[in-house]
């Protein structure tokens, strides 16, 4: 495929030739003139193959040694700063070290005298290790940016199934199993005692029967109890907190800063001597790098303290070393501006400004336009990567939020959706249960009394006890498949069945009225008067309780009144939790429950909006049982 130059690589080669040329201008070798269209080449070629493009601009600051280019000439300091940083951003290590080791080897070979030699290599290094950063954090980013946008863009209505199914799985496992064996044993104990009308084989039902109640009720509160929800995972990490220099302590004076002032400001006193500086230059060379004690203190005012014995320098005409001591300490300054957080108002504007004045102040009092561009460079290097790494982490704190919200709006998804299902368990477990278990256990107890005086009587109360059992079998069997279909229709024959199978404990029950055709709704009112009617079995033997079912336009208006108990009977313990079911199934329509005491008895009233255009099923009224 044929290369076409872009835009990016026309630029670096016009930068890299441009640069080159401006240093070379005033060298009298016209030999030297073809090194600006070699590092114009390596420009042409970084911008998509660093690799290639270092090495043209190596091998062509290479040449130049070998042609006789004049040492401390910087025509091949920008492209190769520029080849570096691309090589650590865009290249793999190992050959990114192999290329800055070549470049070194170029400086080495230069023949610098050492401090020289040191700070061009410090800055190579540094650049290097700026493109690898760099490259680093881009991935993170990335990385950070796809979770956050799987988290925004998954199937919360999927994900919430699937967590619903393995939630109710481990629920109907432990549920059916306590109450289905206590359902099994209660039905074999009361089938055993129909051929016998043994007292003690009826009396065990009862007693199985309070015992599976309170099973029940231990079972119904751990799913009605609010769920812990699952503990939101932290996908960020805590390496990636928004945490920008500087800190929460750079309102202070650091020790730290201010021995890293003196240890600079001993290393400036010892290149001065070395350099055989005046008395002038040992003092400015020792207060440049001191300044950096108020650093992250007041970034401003040590930036503009350093410009003061730059300034000075360069008014007198005094010699500074321009050594390791200061460029450290523009380097640390630049980093330290880069670093500043928006929150810091008028300094975060004013700093950049005394950053750019202290650089250019170090720049004038070089003696050569070669030297005067490395504090240049080290500042922009210094105050790029503390940006860029600012940036970084504002974006990395972002993209964390982005990521929590995410999370924290499934995690509220999923609790919701497994509270909701906790709850549909234990109302159906309740309806199905309760109602069965007390009824076998109301029937047992009445069949052990009237086992004696009355056997026709107390075998048809086992039977209802019997029936009750079977069909609760049946039912938690099949619940499983129960909360995921729709509901059955149901009609006039399931609440005569009521009816009759609780008719055998004493109560006179009449029902009147209209069944609606709608299934939820219809389901939702046979639970009403099945739970009614059982609580009146428990609480009032012998009520006579009437229970109306009427339509008021576009609502079921559901009433069941009890006189109270006219004598005393067996009894059976309940859940607890019915009528609180009962209530939640209401308002899960639109309507409202209303239970206690009346006059006697007890009444419970329900109002049920009723779907648009749904008729009512017929259900015939029956007589007092």
């Amino acid at each position: 495929m044929q290369w076409r130059p872009t835009l990016d690589a026309v630029g670096l080669a016009s930068a890299f030739g441009g640069w080159s040329a401006i240093f070379l201008a005033q060298v009298a070798q016209p030999l030297l003139w073809v090194l600006p269209a070699g590092f114009a080449v390596g420009g042409l070629c970084a911008a998509r193959y660093p690799l290639a493009g270092a090495a043209v601009v190596g091998c062509t600051q290479a040449l130049g040694l070998l042609l006789g280019a004049p040492a401390e000439n910087a025509a091949g300091l920008l492209p190769a700063l520029a080849c570096l940083y691309l090589t650590g951003r865009r290249v793999a290590p190992w050959p990114g070290l192999a290329v800055l080791a070549a470049f070194i080897a170029v400086i080495a070979g230069t023949g610098l005298e050492a401090v020289r030699a040191v700070i061009g290599m410090l800055l190579f290094t540094g650049t290097w290790l700026v493109g690898r950063v760099a490259a680093e954090g881009a991935t993170q980013v990335q990385a950070r940016r796809t979770i956050a946008q799987d988290l925004e863009e998954r199937d919360h209505a999927s994900l919430t199934a699937a967590v619903v199914e393995r939630e109710r799985t481990l629920i109907l496992a432990n549920s059916l199993r306590v109450v289905g064996d206590a359902v099994r044993a209660m039905h074999a104990d009361t089938a055993r005692a129909a051929a016998t009308l043994d007292r003690d084989l009826l009396e065990r039902v009862g007693t199985r029967g309070e015992t599976a109640v309170a099973d029940l009720r231990r079972v119904l509160g751990l799913l009605r109890s609010p769920a812990a929800p699952a503990e939101t995972r932290r996908e960020a990490g805590p390496g990636h907190a928004a945490r920008d220099e500087p800190d929460a302590g750079a309102s202070r004076l650091r020790s730290s800063d201010a021995l890293l002032g003196v240890a600079l400001a001993l290393l400036g006193l010892g290149e001065a001597m070395l350099a055989d500086a005046s008395t002038l230059a040992l003092a400015l060379a020792v207060l440049i790098p001191l300044t950096l004690a108020a650093r992250r203190a007041a970034p401003v005012t040590a930036t503009l303290a350093c410009a003061v014995p730059l300034a000075l320098a360069w008014v007198l005409d005094v010699a500074l070393p321009h050594g390791g001591s200061e460029m450290a300490t523009l380097a640390l300054l630049a980093w330290t501006v880069g670093s500043l957080r928006d929150r810091q108002g008028a300094a975060t504007a004013l700093a950049p400004a005394a950053l750019v004045l202290t650089v250019t102040l170090s720049a004038l009092s070089h003696t050569s336009l070669t030297l005067s561009v490395i504090p240049f460079c080290v500042g922009i290097l210094a105050y790029g990567a503390a940006l860029a790494g600012t940036v970084r982490r504002r974006t990395h704190h972002q993209i964390d939020r982005r990521i929590r919200d995410a999370q924290t709006q499934l995690q509220a998804s999923l609790d919701h959706a497994v509270a909701s299902e906790r709850l549909r368990i234990a109302r159906e477990l309740h309806d199905i249960t309760s109602h069965a278990v007390g009824a076998m256990v109301l029937q047992a107890r009445a069949a052990a009394v009237l086992a004696g005086r009355n056997p026709d009587r107390a075998r048809s109360a086992i039977d209802n006890a019997l029936h009750a059992g079977e069909q609760a079998l049946t039912e938690l069997t099949h619940l499983d498949a129960m909360l995921d279909d729709a509901p059955l229709a149901l009609g006039s024959g399931e609440l005569v069945a009521v009816a009759e199978r609780l008719a055998g404990t004493g109560l006179r029950i009449s029902i009147t009225g209209e069944l609606p055709a709608d299934p939820e709704v219809a389901t939702t009112a046979h639970r009403i008067v099945q739970e009614a009617l059982t609580n009146a079995a428990r609480h009032a033997p012998g009520a006579a309780v009437t229970v109306t079912l009427s339509h008021d336009e576009d609502r079921l208006r559901i009433r069941i009144e009890d006189s109270g108990a006219t004598r005393a009977g067996p009894t059976a313990a309940g859940s607890g939790f019915g009528l609180a079911g009962l209530s939640e199934r209401v308002r899960l329509h639109g309507g409202r429950l209303r239970a206690g005491p009346h006059g006697g008895g007890f009444l419970v009233e329900a109002a049920i909006p009723l779907p648009a255009a749904t008729p009512p099923a017929e259900v015939p009224p029956t007589q007092p049982a």
